[in-house]
C-alpha cells in the first residue's frame, strides 16, 4: 500500500498512522512526482511520425511511455527517421519479426498505453 507522490505532502505523511507500530513513524523526505501529458500513440506511423503533422517524430515520455528501454528505443528509431524525412530517404521501420524495437514499436502504435 502506498500513496503516490503527486499527493500533498499531508497526505503522504499521515497514510501510515493508523497502521499498527507505524504511529509515531517520520518521514525523513518525502518523494516527488512529475506528471507528463501523452499524446495517444495510436496517432503515430511506425517510423514514430505523427499521422496529423509531417516530420514531427515523436519519442518517449510524450508517447505514454516510462521505461528506458521503450525511450531508448523510441530515440533510436525516431531520431533516424526525423533524419530521413529532412534528407528525403524513405523511414526505417523494424517489423515484429525483425527485432524487440519492432514488436515495442508496434504495440505502441496499434494497441496504445492504455
Amino acid at each position: 500500500m502506498g500513496c503516490r507522490p503527486a499527493c500533498p505532502s499531508t497526505c503522504r505523511t499521515e497514510w501510515w498512522r493508523p497502521f499498527p507500530g507505524l504511529e509515531e513513524a517520520e518521514m525523513i523526505r518525502p518523494g516527488y512526482a512529475i506528471e507528463y501529458d501523452a499524446i495517444d500513440p495510436r496517432e503515430l506511423k511506425p517510423s514514430l511520425e505523427v499521422k496529423s503533422v509531417g516530420g514531427l517524430f515523436l519519442a518517449g515520455q510524450i508517447n505514454g511511455t516510462s521505461g528506458y528501454e521503450e525511450a531508448a528505443c523510441q530515440g533510436l528509431i525516431a531520431g533516424l527517421n526525423a533524419a530521413c524525412y529532412a534528407g528525403g530517404s524513405e523511414p526505417l521501420t523494424i517489423g515484429r519479426t525483425e527485432g524487440y524495437i519492432g514488436i515495442l514499436i508496434s504495440d505502441l502504435i496499434t494497441k496504445g498505453t492504455d
